[in-house]
């Protein structure tokens, strides 16, 4: 098996200093053959369930999720969201519940413009549940934000519980927003500070990002595009900063996959995962050595 060498910018008080990351080249995994699973958006790493992922379809579906196997492809179970639509929901992430709350939540990102007809920007809280069985999650609560991006596809969350997006732009240069706290509850859409945002340094042919995840330590972040996958070290989690000012680097080991959106740190971190969309999608997993 090949491996790749990349050279990262890690941004530093003052001074950028390489550092050498490798990732392996991809190994094939379960392939799901559930039907059901057939426009896979977004994917993350359950927090309390080994070697489970939770995924789900994009525009035109139900309001659900799925928890699959990763090593098998196997369906475990199909979770409903009670109280919530998928207008176009385009990425999933899973991480602390905050607010003194030391659980595990899942966060489903209604964030896509469903073919031009505009993002409704609503983001989905459910507790990740004790047992993997199908079954229907009850709302924990919902979070509304306005900006001037007409859509996104990106939904990340970091170790401290705050959540960031990434806007889909023609040629990548897409906006990156840390979103403001004070937008569980509220009654209106929250702003997204100016000063909170940052244009990303990522150049493609294609409408990108696709997808996006940060690493459970929160000093790693990846971004998917059509056709590549994209890595910064952040060891300051200042992630705005980082990607306003640094070049991302390719991960040359990528097997690009038609359809490819979805992207998922393993849950210790050891590397990450992808799952395209189309019929028998298959996991793929790229080792971090």
């Amino acid at each position: 098996m090949c491996q790749s060498i990349i050279f990262v910018a890690v941004l530093s008080s003052a001074l950028a200093v390489p550092v050498p990351v490798h990732f392996s080249t991809y190994q094939e995994l379960g392939t799901v053959h559930a039907g059901r699973v057939d426009e896979t958006s977004g994917l993350a790493a359950s927090r309390l369930h080994p070697g489970v992922f939770y995924a789900h379809n994009d525009k035109g579906d139900s309001s659900r999720i799925f928890a699959l196997d990763a090593q098998t492809g196997t369906l475990l179970a199909t979770l409903e969201i009670d109280n919530a639509r998928n207008y176009d929901w385009e990425d999933i992430c899973v991480g602390t519940c905050g607010q003194g709350d030391s659980g595990y939540c899942i966060y489903i990102g209604d964030i896509g413009d469903h073919g031009g007809d505009g993002a409704h920007n609503i983001i989905y809280k459910v507790r990740e549940p004790a047992t993997i069985t199908s079954t229907s999650l009850p709302l924990v609560d919902t979070y509304k934000f306005r900006w001037n991006e007409p859509d996104a596809e990106s939904l990340m969350i970091d170790p401290a519980g705050d959540l960031y997006i990434i806007s889909k732009v023609h040629g990548g240069h897409a906006l990156f927003a840390k979103l403001p706290a004070s937008g569980w509850g509220a009654p209106h859409p929250v702003d997204i500070p100016a000063s909170d945002t940052a244009r990303i340094r990522l150049h493609t042919d294609h409408n990108d990002p696709q997808g996006a995840d940060i690493s459970p330590n929160g000093q790693e972040l990846l971004v998917k595009t059509e056709e590549g996958v994209y890595y910064y070290a952040v060891p300051n989690r200042d992630y705005v900063n980082v990607v306003g000012t640094t070049d991302p680097v390719r991960v040359e080991t990528y097997h690009m996959r038609p359809a490819g959106e979805a992207v998922a740190w393993s849950v210790t971190g050891s590397g990450f995962y992808t799952l395209p969309e189309g019929a028998n999608p298959t996991f793929n997993f790229y080792r971090k050595l």
